[in-house]
């Protein structure tokens, strides 16, 4: 269902909004988790640490598609908040070009540059291969992933979120039964793990596009289905954030290097830890999604006092749910890496991971207040045009990154890769807080309502 945000009160749009979209969340965290349990436990801790090796590397180009989605949403629900109903099918359909003419881009990319950007990151000699194909294997159907994500944002900047919500969680309980399948009962290993992922892609794609068209029917029809303005508006900001996850990629690339060289353990270790923190993201990642796609709307109709209040909101459920966090991972974090090894397990290899990821948690949830801040508030000056200040800090964040981690390295060892994470947090989303309680930051803030 479309809704409006421009009216009713700001909690209840928050919360209806936010509750499917952590769903559906949930749902692309557990394809990602599933992945790893099951290889874990039904393959090998090799075969993790192979599809571990390669995730740095499908974040770079994924974070390149997802500039343009957040350029997608925000225009598109300027549009709709405006009451620009022909102006909003023309984004839509632009928006759906464009997406194909970077899946087109990507994949070619991704299959010829496969090897050499494993070897750039100095892949460990026994993870290789496996990378390798499943890395290629990935890339051949990455289209599946961008356009799944860009029509998400489509739906998301119309106020729908449960039209996304049903179809990933439809797409979820198929990929769990074909992991099984392929990887328990025909032991298809890798391979097995990259086929389960198209199809249960690609059987949902299908609807969810059916669904969009009908959707906006009731829209009056543009004259072209491309148009070269509503295309500059969606690069103007999808340019900014494309530079930013590009930058942001980059230095995962540099930082899974460092942690490479720390061997299988830490390979491992990083890759359990960094999909447990990932649930716990869920519900931050939700209200960020919907405090944007709010504040894309509100701006659009001039509502300037609700996309305030839409901040003071979140950042009460911020301060309350990152306590809830450190406490949820000092009480269970080792019962829950768990989940992702098996018994066979080389005891001193299960020991040693174990120990690195509830460290690598501890840090995480210590420090995470400042992050889900920070986060909720960029999308929110992302929505309202505010684009040059987020590209800014999180240039600057990214850098410390990078200089905090390898500085570390030298006198902490494997311990730098969780502990760099607080200082980019700080450096980075200080900045956006800091501006948007102390900044002017809407454009023509004197002309627009209050």
């Amino acid at each position: 269902m479309i809704k409006d945000m421009t009216k009713g009160s700001v909690v209840t749009n928050i919360v209806t909004f936010s509750i499917p979209v952590m769903i559906t969340l949930l749902c692309q965290s557990l394809f990602t988790t599933v992945d790893s349990m099951t290889v874990g436990r039904l393959v090998d801790a090799n075969a993790l640490g192979s599809v571990a090796s390669c995730s740095s590397i499908t974040n770079l180009f994924m974070l390149l598609a997802n500039g343009f989605s957040v350029g997608y949403k925000i225009i598109i629900g300027q549009f709709f908040g405006a009451g620009k109903d022909k102006d909003t099918k023309q984004a839509i359909y632009t928006s759906l070009i464009i997406m194909g003419a970077i899946s087109l881009v990507i994949t070619v990319s991704g299959v010829l540059l496969a090897s050499p950007m494993l070897k750039l990151l100095d892949t460990i000699d026994e993870l290789f291969e496996g990378a390798k194909l499943y890395l290629t294997l990935i890339f051949a159907g990455i289209s599946l992933i961008i356009f799944r994500s860009g029509i998400n944002n489509i739906f998301y900047a119309l106020g729908d979120t449960k039209t996304p919500m049903y179809l990933q969680i439809a797409q979820l309980g198929l990929h769990i039964l074909l992991d099984f399948i392929l990887l328990g009962k025909f032991e298809m290993g890798i391979m097995g793990l990259a086929v389960a992922g198209w199809i249960s892609r690609g059987v949902t794609i299908i609807p969810l596009i059916y669904l969009l068209i009908k959707r906006i029917k009731e829209f009056s029809n543009p004259e072209h289905y491309f148009n070269i303005d509503t295309f500059k508006k969606i690069s103007k900001i999808a340019i900014p954030s494309c530079i930013a996850h590009a930058a942001s990629a980059l230095q995962v690339l540099l930082v899974n290097r460092l942690i490479n060289s720390f061997g299988v353990h830490v390979v491992t270790g990083n890759n359990i830890a960094s999909n447990i923190n990932g649930f716990f993201l869920l519900i931050v990642n939700a209200i960020a999604s919907a405090a944007g796609a709010f504040a894309s709307q509100n701006y659009g109709a001039k509502h300037i006092k609700r996309i305030k209040q839409c901040g003071l909101i979140c950042l009460a459920i911020n301060i309350l749910y990152s306590i809830f966090m450190v406490l949820v991972i000092i009480i269970f974090g080792r019962q829950l890496i768990h989940l992702f090894l098996s018994d066979t397990t080389a005891p001193t290899l299960y020991t040693q991971i174990t120990d690195y990821a509830q460290r690598y948690m501890l840090v995480y949830a210590s420090f995470i207040v400042i992050y889900n801040t920070g986060h909720v508030y960029s999308e929110i000056l992302r929505s309202v045009g505010k684009i040059r200040i987020t590209v800014i800090s999180s240039l600057i964040g990214i850098t410390m990154r990078v200089v905090c981690t390898y500085s570390l390295a030298y006198f902490i060892g494997e311990a730098a890769i969780y502990w760099g994470l607080p200082f980019t947090w700080f450096f980075y989303y200080s900045i956006i807080i800091v501006y948007f309680f102390v900044g002017k930051w809407v454009p023509h803030y004197r002309s627009v309502h209050k």
